[in-house]
């Protein structure tokens, strides 16, 4: 595992080492693990103590239970696959997954009949990722939290409990070297990814374990079965903790010299309402988009922070607050001159190009998309954005007037010699930067400023041609 974990390292899109790419670490699962991993991504992205490179995204959804995804044609598939690709990150960068998975609709409740049926849907689940995910590594594994307050027979106790022996069997069975969980290229043929535990969430509720976790019922929303705000808070704080000690996750996950994240939290932020055209929302907890029958947009306006070098990714990520949001669009707002008290849909500014289109999301999750360009061909330092509805299926998120304000997650490569733009490779776009900024003053280590002297000047061109062609 320490071995596989080593070879967990940045990769561009296509899948290759690179200083200048990223490590895609996604979450697989249904409501809960939803819920619980867009807190732990809340958490992490303003975790300075982590590695810059390593980008979350949340894939899991609402209502896909394992019986449903352990079928490789299920439309939750495609839908995981948009989500990377509007945060910015294709399947070959995919290198680690959280799993939680549960049945929605178990044959029977009889122990052990039913962990062993869901066994059988994890394993199939094992092998779609790896099939989908060529560099994926490692697949860390969490069964359910505590379930005794629920009146639900399939998601009672002692079913929650029981089911957690579904992944302790499936872990075992890969260790027995069961060919239909081989990860090992030196056995056969590979057809899953490591399987390892994660964070263990159960605990017999307000019986505490050794480490004194319990779930009281106050950590529960009312169907006492999905985790209220406090018990995915639970969850996001044993991943973290998990993921900043465990050594195979130390291996990847700890931070690394030279590599930067800074992320900022919107200053602006508000929608209009065409039902409403002189009305100011920018009070509202929160933000509406929609397209018919009225038309709703959100409005995002960022302050871009002061970095080293060029950003190679910048996530927006802002937090759903409805059930199974679909459509949209995110636009770059050219005039940035708009207050959050003073906009109404009369006096909005103008959308300009778009970004990006919306991926589904479930509510307690994140959509995030991937506004690098954008934000790398800012001139003014001011970043805005508008998210557009699409058809009459309004989106819900969160503003900055509430717990979990839009926010922007900026992901700088370390330098390398001659790469001014931070592409990953060194070539004319960087002769481009260089001679613009040719004979200024800027702060050492800056922009073109290749040996740290402070001036962009003839040495540094001497740098850049010695590393023309090469890869970073």
């Amino acid at each position: 595992a320490i071995a596989l974990a080593a070879d967990i390292v940045p990769r561009n899109a296509a899948g290759n080492p690179s200083g200048a790419g990223l490590i895609g670490v996604i979450s697989i699962g249904m409501s809960n693990t939803n819920q619980e991993f867009g807190q732990f991504e809340r958490l992490e992205d303003a975790n300075a103590s982590r590695r810059a490179a390593c980008v979350i995204v949340n894939t899991a959804k609402g209502g896909i239970s394992a019986e449903l995804m352990s079928d490789p044609a299920d439309p939750y598939w495609p839908a995981v696959d948009a989500k990377l690709a509007v945060a910015g990150l294709t399947p070959a960068q995919v290198q680690v997954v959280w799993l939680k998975q549960a049945m929605g609709l178990p044959s029977t409740v009889v122990f052990p009949n039913h962990a062993q049926e869901l066994q059988n849907h994890l394993r199939s689940i094992a092998n779609i990722l790896h099939d989908r995910f060529p560099n994926l590594k490692i697949c860390y594994v969490s069964s359910r939290i505590y379930g005794g307050y629920s009146s639900n027979p399939n998601r009672s106790e002692p079913l929650s409990f029981e089911s957690g022996f579904a992944f302790k069997w499936l872990v075992e069975e890969q260790l027995s070297g069961a060919a239909a969980l081989n990860w090992d290229p030196d056995i056969g043929p590979v057809e899953s990814p490591l399987l390892l535990w994660g964070p263990y969430l159960w605990a017999d509720g307000m019986t505490p374990r050794a480490d004194g976790l319990t779930w009281p019922t106050g950590d529960y929303e009312s169907d006492f079965i999905h985790p209220a705000l406090s018990g995915e808070a639970k969850v996001a704080s044993l991943l973290h903790t998990f993921f900043a000690t465990d050594p195979t996750a130390q291996a990847w996950y700890a931070p690394r010299a030279g590599e930067v994240m800074v992320w900022v939290n919107a200053i602006e932020d508000s929608f209009v309402d065409s039902l409403s055209p002189g009305t100011n929302f920018g009070a509202q907890t929160a933000l509406r988009s929609l397209a018919t029958p009225s038309v709703r947009t959100t409005f995002l306006k960022f302050v871009r922070p002061a970095l080293p070098r060029p950003p190679v990714h910048v996530k927006l990520s802002v937090m759903s607050t409805a059930d199974q949001m679909s459509g949209g669009v995110v636009r770059l707002v050219p005039n940035t001159s708009w207050t959050e008290g003073g906009l109404t849909f009369s006096n909005q500014p103008a959308s300009g190009n778009q970004i990006a289109a919306l991926a589904d999301v479930s509510r307690g999750g994140n959509f995030d998309v991937d506004v690098t360009a954008a934000v790398r061909s800012d001139s003014d330092g001011i970043v805005s954005v508008a998210i557009a509805g699409a058809g009459a299926a309004e989106r819900f998120h969160m503003s900055r007037e509430s717990t979990e304000p839009p926010r922007l997650v900026f992901v700088v490569p370390p330098a390398c010699p001659g790469d001014a733009n931070a592409d990953g490779v060194v070539n004319s776009a960087d002769l481009s930067v260089l001679l613009a900024q040719f004979g200024q003053q800027v702060s050492p280590g800056s922009g073109a400023d290749f040996n740290a002297d402070g001036v962009v000047n003839a040495a540094d061109l001497s740098v850049l041609l010695g590393a023309f062609g090469s890869s970073c």
